[in-house]
């Protein structure tokens, strides 16, 4: 038996606007820009292998340029707009999540079903939510009740489901002895 809960999802970030960065780089240095979106993707649960963007970097202020994001699941971009006086904004091209930060909206998308009990998922690198239509991400439950939740974005937020996990069949009863 399936159980369903759903929790209307933003995609936050550890920074100060949401979904985006902002940082003064004094110079448009490339490896603080690199240190900055290293940053922002590990604040959504997903940490960057590598980081590439033009070159030279734009510097004018309203300058719009894209970097690629090399994560554990595949190159994805990030834009960037220089603002006045240096300062930056990093944005997703496409907002998702994963890791740490997936588990525990997960975990809180059940926090108030009595029915079910999961106090600690486990993703592994490879699942990611994007915030696109039918993305999924399966997690296995490591504390609380045994089974799986899966994760569906859609255009009303992240819906979670929670299948129990099916108990090993019993061992058939030894014939009778003659």
């Amino acid at each position: 038996m399936q159980r369903h809960a759903v929790l209307f999802l933003v995609f936050l970030a550890a920074c100060s606007n949401g979904a985006s960065c902002s940082c003064k780089l004094g110079g448009a240095s490339r490896d603080k820009l690199v240190t900055l979106i290293k940053g922002f993707t590990a604040s959504n649960g997903l940490p960057a292998k590598a980081v590439t963007c033009p070159d030279p970097l734009p510097e004018k202020s309203g300058d719009i340029f894209e970097c690629q994001v090399e994560l554990a699941v595949g190159t994805f971009p990030v834009t960037v707009t220089v603002k006045e006086n240096n300062n930056v904004n990093v944005n997703w091209k496409e907002h998702m999540v994963g890791g740490d930060m997936l588990e525990s909206l997960m975990v809180k998308s059940f926090a108030d079903t009595a029915d079910v009990t999961i106090t600690a998922i486990e993703c592994g690198d490879d699942q990611v939510l994007i915030a696109r239509p039918d993305s999924r991400a399966t997690c296995k439950v490591v504390q609380g009740m045994p089974g799986q939740v899966e994760a569906i974005h859609s255009g009303d937020g992240l819906k979670t489901h929670f299948t129990p996990a099916t108990p090993p069949a019993e061992a058939p009863a030894p014939p009778p002895a003659p």
